[in-house]
């Protein structure tokens, strides 16, 4: 989510930073699909353990937890929401929750983050063989 910084923080740059700074993003961009691939790999694991056969209740679980993760990132880093607050601040989070449902903004974020995450595991799941 912290893309969004990436063009002005690059201007300011000499051209040797400017490589280490997307050096930098890629990096992090990498690890983050794959932390994500590899976040979602034990839902179909349990699926499949628990002899689920229905390919489409695989893959609706798959959309099902990419929106609500999709969500949580929204609460995070627009709402400002921290994941220990869920326990620590319950009415914070609450609030959160409901400023989120009620922008269309923000709802808009969460369902084309939701669709993008929800695709870019699709994509790479077969070249991890998660399938």
């Amino acid at each position: 989510t912290d893309l969004q910084y990436f063009p002005e923080q690059v201007v300011k740059l000499e051209f040797q930073y400017q490589i280490l700074l997307v050096g930098q993003y890629l990096l992090i961009f990498l690890l983050g699909i794959t932390t994500f691939l590899l976040g979602l790999y034990p839902l179909e694991k349990i699926l499949k353990e628990h002899k689920v056969k229905d390919k489409n209740i695989h893959k609706v679980s798959i959309v099902i937890m990419s929106f609500l993760i999709s969500f949580a990132v929204a609460l995070g880093k627009i709402q400002r929401v921290s994941s220990w607050e869920v326990f620590t601040n319950p009415k914070e989070t609450i609030t959160g929750i409901l400023a989120t449902l009620n922008s269309s903004e923000v709802m808009l974020f969460v369902i084309l983050f939701g669709v993008a995450t929800s695709a870019l595991y699709f994509s790479f799941r077969k070249l991890f063989k998660f399938v």
